[in-house]
């Protein structure tokens, strides 16, 4: 199974990014963020409605990683298995070093997404820009693609040239009948969490 995981700040087009890639590709595939699992939670057990409040997902996000720094990488990792045998997955949301590191390990191309808004990147208003959210992969320097845009039209065309200068690594399809590439250990805990 080919999986792209992309990061890492809010509002930059990560999930657009998903879309777009996710129209070319052949097989049968998903986009499932890691905070898919969150938005169940709250809504299951802080009343979140349909739409998102940005502020309660980062609460409970945190809190439950606090408990156990791995429980959305194995929410997610379940709903992955549950879906049965998929030829690739997208993860528009890698926010935290130990997901980037969880996702290497398991071979993913990983993907960061930078939204310039006058010369320099954005940082979205709607959450505190302070949140280890939204700094932990702030000096990561794994990623195999770096897409900086100051449109939709630049995003899309700058998806458009890596997805062909890059076709070998991008959503190709790996024989994989049901068996998921190994299950997450406990010593994937002991990632770096942030500088």
């Amino acid at each position: 199974m080919q999986i792209i995981a992309i990061g890492h700040k809010a509002r930059q087009g990560k999930t657009t990014t998903a879309h777009f890639i996710a129209g070319s590709p052949k097989g049968r595939g998903l986009i499932w963020g890691i905070s898919d699992g969150i938005k169940v939670v709250a809504r299951a057990t802080e009343g979140m409605g349909i739409e998102h409040d940005k502020p309660l997902l980062q609460k409970v996000g945190l809190a439950y990683r606090e408990d156990d720094p791995l429980v959305w990488l194995k929410a997610w990792e379940g709903t992955i298995v549950d879906q049965g045998p998929i030829d690739w997955v997208i993860v528009p949301d890698m926010r935290f070093r130990n997901e980037a590191t969880f996702f290497r390990q398991k071979g993913a191309l990983l993907i960061k997404v930078t939204r310039i808004v006058h010369g320099v990147p954005f940082i979205a208003e709607d959450r505190p820009a302070d949140h280890p959210s939204e700094v932990d992969l702030d000096y990561w320097d794994e990623w195999d693609m770096d897409i900086r845009a100051g449109t939709l039209i630049q995003l899309k065309a700058r998806i458009a040239v890596a997805m062909l200068t890059n076709a070998e690594h991008l959503l190709q399809p790996v024989p994989q009948h049901g068996n998921w590439p190994g299950k997450i250990e406990a010593a994937d805990a002991s990632a770096p969490q942030s500088d």
